[in-house]
Protein backbone atom coordinates (compact mmCIF):
# COMPACT_ATOMS: atom_id res chain seq x y z
CA UNK A 1 0.00 0.00 0.00
CA UNK A 2 1.52 3.38 -1.05
CA UNK A 3 -0.07 6.94 0.34
CA UNK A 4 -1.80 8.49 -2.47
CA UNK A 5 -0.63 12.70 -3.02
CA UNK A 6 2.25 14.13 -1.45
CA UNK A 7 0.68 14.88 1.61
CA UNK A 8 0.55 12.45 4.40
CA UNK A 9 -3.27 13.51 5.12
CA UNK A 10 -4.42 11.21 2.22
CA UNK A 11 -6.31 7.90 2.28
CA UNK A 12 -4.58 5.34 0.52
CA UNK A 13 -4.80 3.82 -2.53
CA UNK A 14 -3.95 0.53 -4.10
CA UNK A 15 -1.44 0.68 -7.28
CA UNK A 16 -1.01 3.36 -9.42
CA UNK A 17 -3.81 3.03 -12.55
CA UNK A 18 -4.02 6.89 -13.21
CA UNK A 19 -2.06 9.51 -14.67
CA UNK A 20 -2.36 11.26 -11.30
CA UNK A 21 -0.94 8.43 -9.80
CA UNK A 22 1.71 8.12 -12.27
CA UNK A 23 2.33 11.69 -11.77
CA UNK A 24 4.25 11.22 -8.86
CA UNK A 25 6.98 9.31 -9.70
CA UNK A 26 10.24 11.07 -9.72
CA UNK A 27 8.69 14.55 -9.15
CA UNK A 28 6.80 14.28 -12.10
CA UNK A 29 3.76 16.86 -11.02
CA UNK A 30 7.08 19.73 -10.59
CA UNK A 31 7.39 19.68 -14.45
CA UNK A 32 3.40 19.38 -15.50
CA UNK A 33 1.07 22.41 -15.64
CA UNK A 34 -1.87 23.04 -12.92
CA UNK A 35 0.10 20.56 -11.12
CA UNK A 36 3.29 22.11 -10.47
CA UNK A 37 1.43 24.94 -8.58
CA UNK A 38 -0.75 22.77 -6.05
CA UNK A 39 1.33 20.14 -4.34
CA UNK A 40 0.76 17.95 -7.34
CA UNK A 41 -2.89 17.72 -6.62
CA UNK A 42 -6.08 17.56 -9.00
CA UNK A 43 -8.63 20.36 -8.74
CA UNK A 44 -11.20 20.18 -6.73
CA UNK A 45 -14.08 20.17 -9.11
CA UNK A 46 -14.43 16.98 -11.23
CA UNK A 47 -16.41 15.74 -14.14
CA UNK A 48 -16.92 12.13 -14.51
CA UNK A 49 -17.30 10.40 -17.38
CA UNK A 50 -17.14 7.04 -18.66
CA UNK A 51 -14.44 6.78 -21.67
CA UNK A 52 -12.00 8.78 -23.40
CA UNK A 53 -13.85 10.10 -26.39
CA UNK A 54 -16.06 12.08 -23.53
CA UNK A 55 -12.90 13.48 -21.85
CA UNK A 56 -11.78 14.77 -25.02
CA UNK A 57 -15.20 16.27 -25.96
CA UNK A 58 -15.35 17.86 -22.74
CA UNK A 59 -11.81 19.56 -22.21
CA UNK A 60 -11.22 20.49 -25.80
CA UNK A 61 -14.15 23.83 -25.66
CA UNK A 62 -12.17 24.67 -22.63
CA UNK A 63 -9.85 27.65 -22.78
CA UNK A 64 -6.71 25.98 -21.35
CA UNK A 65 -6.98 22.60 -21.39
CA UNK A 66 -3.94 19.82 -20.80
CA UNK A 67 -4.26 15.75 -21.41
CA UNK A 68 -2.29 14.61 -17.83
CA UNK A 69 -2.00 11.06 -19.61
CA UNK A 70 -0.09 12.79 -22.41
CA UNK A 71 1.82 15.40 -20.15
CA UNK A 72 2.56 12.51 -17.65
CA UNK A 73 4.20 10.60 -20.85
CA UNK A 74 6.07 13.54 -21.58
CA UNK A 75 7.61 14.75 -18.43
CA UNK A 76 8.42 11.14 -18.06
CA UNK A 77 11.11 10.72 -20.81
CA UNK A 78 15.23 10.77 -19.47
CA UNK A 79 17.02 13.75 -21.73
CA UNK A 80 20.25 12.26 -20.71
CA UNK A 81 22.87 12.41 -23.74
CA UNK A 82 23.30 8.56 -23.50
CA UNK A 83 20.00 7.95 -24.06
CA UNK A 84 19.50 10.44 -27.05
CA UNK A 85 22.24 8.75 -28.17
CA UNK A 86 20.30 5.40 -28.80
CA UNK A 87 17.28 7.00 -30.17
CA UNK A 88 19.71 8.05 -32.51
CA UNK A 89 21.01 4.68 -33.35
CA UNK A 90 17.62 3.12 -33.63
CA UNK A 91 16.60 5.95 -35.96
CA UNK A 92 19.85 5.01 -38.10
CA UNK A 93 19.19 1.47 -38.40
CA UNK A 94 15.17 1.75 -39.27
CA UNK A 95 16.19 4.61 -42.27
CA UNK A 96 18.90 1.20 -43.20
CA UNK A 97 15.75 -0.80 -43.18
CA UNK A 98 14.15 1.91 -45.49
CA UNK A 99 16.76 1.63 -48.06
CA UNK A 100 17.06 -2.17 -48.16
CA UNK A 101 13.42 -2.14 -48.21
CA UNK A 102 14.02 0.02 -51.80
CA UNK A 103 16.74 -1.80 -52.89
CA UNK A 104 14.71 -4.55 -52.69
CA UNK A 105 12.10 -2.89 -55.34
CA UNK A 106 9.44 -2.96 -52.94
CA UNK A 107 8.59 0.29 -52.83
CA UNK A 108 10.25 4.02 -53.68
CA UNK A 109 8.90 7.45 -52.57
CA UNK A 110 5.15 8.19 -52.96
CA UNK A 111 4.27 10.45 -55.87
CA UNK A 112 2.07 13.57 -55.67
CA UNK A 113 -1.18 11.08 -56.70
CA UNK A 114 -0.49 9.88 -52.81
CA UNK A 115 -0.11 6.27 -54.11
CA UNK A 116 2.47 3.88 -54.10
CA UNK A 117 4.26 3.78 -56.71
CA UNK A 118 6.48 0.54 -56.75
CA UNK A 119 9.30 -0.54 -59.23
CA UNK A 120 11.38 -3.41 -59.63
CA UNK A 121 15.47 -2.59 -59.02
CA UNK A 122 18.24 -5.12 -59.36
CA UNK A 123 18.32 -6.87 -55.84
CA UNK A 124 21.22 -6.59 -53.57
CA UNK A 125 23.18 -9.58 -53.15
CA UNK A 126 21.90 -9.77 -49.56
CA UNK A 127 18.06 -10.32 -50.29
CA UNK A 128 16.80 -13.26 -52.72
CA UNK A 129 16.87 -13.22 -56.34
CA UNK A 130 12.96 -13.75 -56.15
CA UNK A 131 12.27 -10.98 -54.49
CA UNK A 132 8.74 -10.20 -55.19
CA UNK A 133 7.40 -7.16 -57.21
CA UNK A 134 3.56 -5.84 -55.40
CA UNK A 135 1.89 -4.45 -57.08
CA UNK A 136 1.12 -0.50 -56.70
CA UNK A 137 -1.95 -0.59 -54.64
CA UNK A 138 -0.48 -3.32 -52.48
CA UNK A 139 -2.50 -2.26 -48.98
CA UNK A 140 -0.22 -4.20 -47.18
CA UNK A 141 3.31 -3.05 -48.39
CA UNK A 142 1.57 0.65 -48.35
CA UNK A 143 0.73 0.63 -44.53
CA UNK A 144 3.99 -0.64 -44.03
CA UNK A 145 5.79 2.17 -45.64
CA UNK A 146 3.22 4.79 -44.10
CA UNK A 147 4.14 3.28 -40.25
CA UNK A 148 7.79 3.75 -41.16
CA UNK A 149 6.92 6.96 -42.23
CA UNK A 150 5.45 8.34 -39.26
CA UNK A 151 8.11 6.12 -36.81
CA UNK A 152 10.80 8.21 -38.80
CA UNK A 153 9.13 11.10 -37.66
CA UNK A 154 8.77 10.59 -34.56
CA UNK A 155 12.01 9.32 -33.97
CA UNK A 156 13.60 12.41 -35.67
CA UNK A 157 11.54 14.81 -33.24
CA UNK A 158 12.69 12.68 -30.31
CA UNK A 159 16.43 13.25 -31.15
CA UNK A 160 16.60 16.63 -31.99
CA UNK A 161 17.03 19.53 -28.97
CA UNK A 162 12.96 19.45 -28.24
CA UNK A 163 12.00 15.96 -27.42
CA UNK A 164 8.40 15.02 -27.91
CA UNK A 165 9.76 12.60 -24.72
CA UNK A 166 6.70 10.10 -24.86
CA UNK A 167 7.13 7.07 -22.42
CA UNK A 168 8.36 4.21 -23.02
CA UNK A 169 11.39 1.73 -21.84
CA UNK A 170 14.25 2.42 -23.97
CA UNK A 171 15.83 -1.29 -23.55
CA UNK A 172 12.50 -2.31 -24.68
CA UNK A 173 12.63 -0.43 -27.61
CA UNK A 174 16.02 -1.89 -28.65
CA UNK A 175 15.16 -5.07 -27.89
CA UNK A 176 11.64 -4.96 -30.39
CA UNK A 177 14.07 -3.16 -32.98
CA UNK A 178 16.54 -5.83 -33.33
CA UNK A 179 13.98 -8.70 -34.01
CA UNK A 180 12.49 -6.23 -36.59
CA UNK A 181 16.36 -6.10 -38.04
CA UNK A 182 17.07 -9.27 -38.27
CA UNK A 183 13.48 -9.78 -40.43
CA UNK A 184 14.09 -6.77 -42.81
CA UNK A 185 17.81 -7.57 -43.48
CA UNK A 186 17.15 -11.32 -44.22
CA UNK A 187 13.63 -11.40 -45.83
CA UNK A 188 12.64 -8.46 -47.07
CA UNK A 189 10.80 -9.45 -50.09
CA UNK A 190 11.07 -13.40 -49.86
CA UNK A 191 7.19 -13.24 -49.53
CA UNK A 192 3.98 -12.07 -47.70
CA UNK A 193 4.00 -13.31 -44.86
CA UNK A 194 7.23 -11.74 -43.76
CA UNK A 195 5.86 -8.83 -44.94
CA UNK A 196 2.71 -9.34 -42.65
CA UNK A 197 5.39 -9.82 -39.79
CA UNK A 198 7.37 -7.19 -40.76
CA UNK A 199 4.48 -4.56 -40.72
CA UNK A 200 3.48 -5.65 -37.09
CA UNK A 201 6.40 -4.59 -35.75
CA UNK A 202 6.34 -1.36 -37.25
CA UNK A 203 3.20 -1.20 -36.29
CA UNK A 204 4.16 -2.33 -32.65
CA UNK A 205 6.75 0.30 -32.05
CA UNK A 206 4.71 3.01 -33.68
CA UNK A 207 2.53 1.90 -30.60
CA UNK A 208 4.90 2.33 -28.12
CA UNK A 209 6.53 5.16 -28.59
CA UNK A 210 2.95 7.17 -28.79
CA UNK A 211 1.90 5.39 -25.33
CA UNK A 212 0.00 7.08 -23.27
CA UNK A 213 0.87 6.56 -19.11
CA UNK A 214 -2.21 5.32 -17.45
CA UNK A 215 -4.77 2.88 -17.69
CA UNK A 216 -7.50 5.52 -18.11
CA UNK A 217 -7.56 9.04 -19.80
CA UNK A 218 -7.64 12.60 -17.65
CA UNK A 219 -7.72 16.20 -18.33
CA UNK A 220 -7.16 19.00 -16.34
CA UNK A 221 -8.60 22.36 -17.84
CA UNK A 222 -10.28 25.76 -16.99
CA UNK A 223 -13.87 26.50 -17.73
CA UNK A 224 -14.42 30.18 -17.90
CA UNK A 225 -17.81 31.70 -16.99
CA UNK A 226 -19.07 34.85 -16.18
CA UNK A 227 -15.33 36.26 -16.27
CA UNK A 228 -14.57 33.97 -13.91
CA UNK A 229 -12.48 30.43 -14.21
CA UNK A 230 -13.08 27.07 -12.40
CA UNK A 231 -10.13 24.67 -12.64
CA UNK A 232 -11.50 21.35 -13.88
CA UNK A 233 -10.32 17.41 -13.50
CA UNK A 234 -12.38 15.33 -16.73
CA UNK A 235 -11.72 11.50 -15.52
CA UNK A 236 -12.44 8.62 -17.56
CA UNK A 237 -13.46 6.24 -15.00
CA UNK A 238 -14.91 3.23 -17.89
CA UNK A 239 -17.86 1.40 -17.04
CA UNK A 240 -18.85 -0.23 -13.85
CA UNK A 241 -18.57 0.54 -10.28
CA UNK A 242 -16.15 -1.87 -10.43
CA UNK A 243 -13.33 0.37 -12.50
CA UNK A 244 -15.15 3.09 -10.63
CA UNK A 245 -13.95 2.18 -7.54
CA UNK A 246 -10.01 2.55 -8.50
CA UNK A 247 -9.61 5.10 -11.39
CA UNK A 248 -12.12 7.45 -9.12
CA UNK A 249 -10.71 6.62 -6.35
CA UNK A 250 -6.96 7.61 -6.78
CA UNK A 251 -8.37 10.97 -8.36
CA UNK A 252 -10.58 12.02 -5.94
CA UNK A 253 -8.10 11.28 -3.18
CA UNK A 254 -4.92 13.22 -4.84
CA UNK A 255 -7.67 15.73 -5.41
CA UNK A 256 -6.79 19.70 -3.49
CA UNK A 257 -9.94 20.83 -1.39
CA UNK A 258 -8.77 23.97 0.05
CA UNK A 259 -8.91 25.79 -3.27
CA UNK A 260 -6.60 26.04 -6.38
CA UNK A 261 -3.99 27.89 -8.23
CA UNK A 262 -4.25 29.37 -11.36
CA UNK A 263 -1.05 31.23 -11.99
CA UNK A 264 -0.91 33.98 -9.45
CA UNK A 265 -4.98 33.33 -9.51
CA UNK A 266 -6.49 31.49 -6.18
CA UNK A 267 -9.91 29.62 -7.37
CA UNK A 268 -12.31 29.23 -3.97
CA UNK A 269 -12.82 25.28 -2.53
CA UNK A 270 -15.24 24.55 -0.85
CA UNK A 271 -14.39 21.00 -0.69
CA UNK A 272 -14.31 18.71 -3.56
CA UNK A 273 -17.54 18.10 -5.54
CA UNK A 274 -18.01 15.26 -7.97
CA UNK A 275 -20.36 15.14 -10.61
CA UNK A 276 -20.97 12.12 -13.31
CA UNK A 277 -22.37 12.86 -16.56
CA UNK A 278 -22.94 10.19 -18.95
CA UNK A 279 -25.69 8.02 -20.36
CA UNK A 280 -28.81 6.16 -18.92
CA UNK A 281 -31.51 4.48 -19.94
CA UNK A 282 -35.31 5.97 -19.22
CA UNK A 283 -37.10 4.01 -17.15
CA UNK A 284 -40.88 4.41 -18.74
CA UNK A 285 -44.45 3.05 -18.13
CA UNK A 286 -45.91 2.07 -21.58
CA UNK A 287 -49.48 3.04 -22.16
CA UNK A 288 -49.35 0.04 -25.12
CA UNK A 289 -50.54 3.03 -27.74
CA UNK A 290 -47.16 4.61 -28.01
CA UNK A 291 -47.27 6.92 -25.09
CA UNK A 292 -46.99 6.70 -21.55
CA UNK A 293 -48.94 5.93 -18.56
CA UNK A 294 -46.85 7.97 -15.29
CA UNK A 295 -45.27 11.41 -15.77
CA UNK A 296 -42.71 12.79 -15.89
CA UNK A 297 -43.04 11.70 -19.38
CA UNK A 298 -39.24 10.67 -20.68
CA UNK A 299 -37.83 10.93 -23.98
CA UNK A 300 -34.41 10.15 -25.63
CA UNK A 301 -32.50 13.57 -25.66
CA UNK A 302 -34.09 14.40 -21.76
CA UNK A 303 -32.08 14.32 -18.83
CA UNK A 304 -31.97 12.69 -15.57
CA UNK A 305 -30.87 14.52 -12.29
CA UNK A 306 -30.49 11.71 -9.85
CA UNK A 307 -31.54 12.84 -6.28
CA UNK A 308 -30.63 9.61 -4.95
CA UNK A 309 -29.36 5.85 -6.29
CA UNK A 310 -30.15 2.35 -5.19
CA UNK A 311 -27.96 -0.76 -5.98
CA UNK A 312 -26.88 -4.07 -4.54
CA UNK A 313 -23.50 -2.60 -5.46
CA UNK A 314 -20.72 -5.46 -5.02
CA UNK A 315 -18.24 -3.24 -5.31
CA UNK A 316 -19.19 -1.17 -2.90
CA UNK A 317 -20.49 -4.24 -0.55
CA UNK A 318 -16.89 -5.59 -0.87
CA UNK A 319 -15.19 -2.35 0.00
CA UNK A 320 -16.67 -2.09 3.12
CA UNK A 321 -15.92 -5.79 4.07
CA UNK A 322 -18.45 -7.56 3.25
CA UNK A 323 -17.37 -10.23 0.97
CA UNK A 324 -20.16 -12.40 -0.35
CA UNK A 325 -23.93 -12.03 -0.94
CA UNK A 326 -24.23 -15.50 0.15
CA UNK A 327 -22.86 -15.07 3.67
CA UNK A 328 -25.25 -14.16 6.22
CA UNK A 329 -22.69 -12.54 8.54
CA UNK A 330 -21.73 -10.54 5.83
CA UNK A 331 -25.08 -9.42 4.68
CA UNK A 332 -25.58 -8.94 8.40
CA UNK A 333 -22.25 -6.36 9.12
CA UNK A 334 -22.87 -4.50 5.43
CA UNK A 335 -27.00 -3.67 6.66
CA UNK A 336 -24.89 -2.42 9.84
CA UNK A 337 -22.69 -0.33 7.92
CA UNK A 338 -25.58 1.04 5.57
CA UNK A 339 -27.15 1.77 8.74
CA UNK A 340 -31.21 3.39 8.07
CA UNK A 341 -29.77 3.84 4.26
CA UNK A 342 -33.00 1.60 2.78
CA UNK A 343 -35.24 1.85 0.39
CA UNK A 344 -38.56 1.60 2.31
CA UNK A 345 -39.16 -2.25 1.98
CA UNK A 346 -35.91 -2.92 3.00
CA UNK A 347 -34.54 -4.62 -0.40
CA UNK A 348 -32.19 -2.05 -1.67
CA UNK A 349 -29.32 0.35 0.18
CA UNK A 350 -29.57 4.06 -1.03
CA UNK A 351 -27.20 6.71 -1.15
CA UNK A 352 -28.20 10.81 -2.04
CA UNK A 353 -27.11 13.10 -4.46
CA UNK A 354 -25.56 16.31 -2.66
CA UNK A 355 -28.40 18.59 -2.46
CA UNK A 356 -26.40 21.78 -3.56
CA UNK A 357 -25.00 19.15 -7.12
CA UNK A 358 -28.79 18.62 -7.53
CA UNK A 359 -29.93 22.25 -7.04
CA UNK A 360 -27.18 23.22 -9.32
CA UNK A 361 -27.27 20.68 -11.70
CA UNK A 362 -31.23 21.58 -12.09
CA UNK A 363 -30.43 25.16 -12.81
CA UNK A 364 -27.91 25.03 -15.51
CA UNK A 365 -29.48 22.26 -17.06
CA UNK A 366 -32.83 24.16 -17.65
CA UNK A 367 -31.02 27.03 -18.33
CA UNK A 368 -29.34 25.74 -21.44
CA UNK A 369 -32.65 24.24 -22.21
CA UNK A 370 -32.12 20.63 -21.72
CA UNK A 371 -35.63 18.78 -20.23
CA UNK A 372 -34.46 17.73 -16.75
CA UNK A 373 -36.39 15.70 -14.76
CA UNK A 374 -35.62 14.85 -10.82
CA UNK A 375 -35.59 11.52 -9.14
CA UNK A 376 -34.67 8.09 -8.34
CA UNK A 377 -32.14 5.95 -10.43
CA UNK A 378 -30.94 2.47 -9.97
CA UNK A 379 -27.51 1.79 -10.12
CA UNK A 380 -27.17 -2.03 -11.96
CA UNK A 381 -23.95 -4.33 -12.10
CA UNK A 382 -24.57 -5.75 -15.49
CA UNK A 383 -25.75 -3.72 -18.77
CA UNK A 384 -27.81 -6.57 -19.59
CA UNK A 385 -30.05 -6.49 -16.67
CA UNK A 386 -32.21 -4.32 -18.44
CA UNK A 387 -33.11 -7.50 -21.02
CA UNK A 388 -36.01 -7.86 -18.12
CA UNK A 389 -38.16 -5.14 -18.99
CA UNK A 390 -40.72 -6.14 -16.50
CA UNK A 391 -38.55 -6.35 -13.69
CA UNK A 392 -36.94 -2.63 -14.74
CA UNK A 393 -40.61 -1.01 -14.88
CA UNK A 394 -41.50 -2.38 -11.16
CA UNK A 395 -38.24 -0.06 -10.22
CA UNK A 396 -39.80 2.58 -11.26
CA UNK A 397 -43.42 2.04 -10.15
CA UNK A 398 -41.69 0.94 -5.88
CA UNK A 399 -38.86 2.76 -5.63
CA UNK A 400 -39.43 5.96 -7.87
CA UNK A 401 -36.74 5.38 -10.09
CA UNK A 402 -35.90 7.62 -13.36
CA UNK A 403 -33.88 6.02 -15.10
CA UNK A 404 -30.79 3.34 -15.03
CA UNK A 405 -26.85 4.00 -15.41
CA UNK A 406 -23.85 1.60 -13.65
CA UNK A 407 -21.70 4.24 -11.62
CA UNK A 408 -23.42 6.71 -9.32
CA UNK A 409 -23.96 4.44 -6.89
CA UNK A 410 -20.23 3.67 -6.53
CA UNK A 411 -19.29 7.34 -6.62
CA UNK A 412 -21.37 8.46 -3.72
CA UNK A 413 -19.71 6.01 -1.76
CA UNK A 414 -16.46 7.35 -2.68
CA UNK A 415 -17.63 10.72 -1.66
CA UNK A 416 -19.31 9.90 1.61
CA UNK A 417 -15.45 8.02 2.49
CA UNK A 418 -13.95 11.07 2.08
CA UNK A 419 -16.02 12.91 3.91
CA UNK A 420 -15.79 10.26 6.64
CA UNK A 421 -11.84 10.27 6.47
CA UNK A 422 -12.12 14.34 6.90
CA UNK A 423 -12.23 15.18 3.13
CA UNK A 424 -15.58 17.18 2.32
CA UNK A 425 -16.78 15.95 -0.49
CA UNK A 426 -20.17 16.17 -2.66
CA UNK A 427 -21.87 14.32 -5.37
CA UNK A 428 -24.08 14.52 -8.10
CA UNK A 429 -25.21 12.93 -11.53
CA UNK A 430 -27.12 14.00 -15.00
CA UNK A 431 -27.27 11.81 -17.25
CA UNK A 432 -28.34 12.03 -20.81
CA UNK A 433 -31.35 9.73 -22.11
CA UNK A 434 -29.73 7.66 -25.07
CA UNK A 435 -32.51 4.81 -25.07
CA UNK A 436 -35.96 3.89 -22.72
CA UNK A 437 -36.97 0.67 -20.97
CA UNK A 438 -39.12 -0.84 -22.18
CA UNK A 439 -38.57 -0.21 -25.82
CA UNK A 440 -34.79 -0.06 -26.73
CA UNK A 441 -31.69 0.73 -24.17
CA UNK A 442 -30.15 2.85 -27.41
CA UNK A 443 -31.90 4.98 -30.04
CA UNK A 444 -31.10 3.24 -33.87
CA UNK A 445 -27.97 4.09 -35.37
CA UNK A 446 -28.92 6.96 -38.03
CA UNK A 447 -32.21 7.85 -36.26
CA UNK A 448 -33.50 11.38 -35.26
CA UNK A 449 -33.46 10.27 -31.75
CA UNK A 450 -30.24 9.39 -31.97
CA UNK A 451 -29.03 12.89 -33.11
CA UNK A 452 -30.98 14.29 -30.77
CA UNK A 453 -29.55 11.96 -27.51
CA UNK A 454 -25.85 12.93 -29.33
CA UNK A 455 -26.37 16.41 -28.85
CA UNK A 456 -27.97 16.50 -25.59
CA UNK A 457 -24.99 14.73 -24.32
CA UNK A 458 -22.87 17.90 -25.31
CA UNK A 459 -24.88 20.31 -23.69
CA UNK A 460 -24.99 18.07 -20.47
CA UNK A 461 -21.53 18.56 -20.05
CA UNK A 462 -21.55 21.70 -20.32
CA UNK A 463 -24.46 21.60 -17.70
CA UNK A 464 -22.27 19.97 -15.42
CA UNK A 465 -19.27 22.48 -15.63
CA UNK A 466 -21.70 25.06 -14.99
CA UNK A 467 -22.86 23.24 -12.24
CA UNK A 468 -19.23 22.99 -10.66
CA UNK A 469 -18.88 26.66 -11.40
CA UNK A 470 -21.65 27.50 -8.77
CA UNK A 471 -20.63 24.98 -6.39
CA UNK A 472 -17.49 27.13 -6.41
CA UNK A 473 -18.47 30.69 -6.43
CA UNK A 474 -21.78 30.27 -5.56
Amino acid sequence: MTLAGYRKDRPMVLGQHTPISLAREGGLWKRIPFLKDNEGMLPPYMIVVGDRRRVLAAAMPLADHILLHKEVTRAGWDEEAEFKSRIKHVLSRLKEIKLMAQGAGLFVEPMQSGHLCLRFQKPFDAFPASAILLSQTEPLVRRWYEVMEQLTSELEWLAGPSPTREFFSPGRLEAALTSLIMDATWAVGADLDMHERIARRLQYLSDYVTADAGRVNLAIGVFEYNGKPLPLTILETQMGCSAQDINAWEALVNSREDGYMLGSTEVPGRGLAAIRAGTCGGIIIPDGKGGQLEEPFIEIGDVVNATYSFADGAAVRQRMGAWSSLNPEDISSYRAAIGGRMTTDGTWPVVRSSPAVVEALFSSSTGLGLTCHEGGNFTKESLYLESDEERVKDLRRRYGALSTEMEHFGLAHLTDGLTKAGIPASNGLISTVVGTVPGGSFAMPGSKEEQKANQSQMVMLEAAMRALWKMAYG
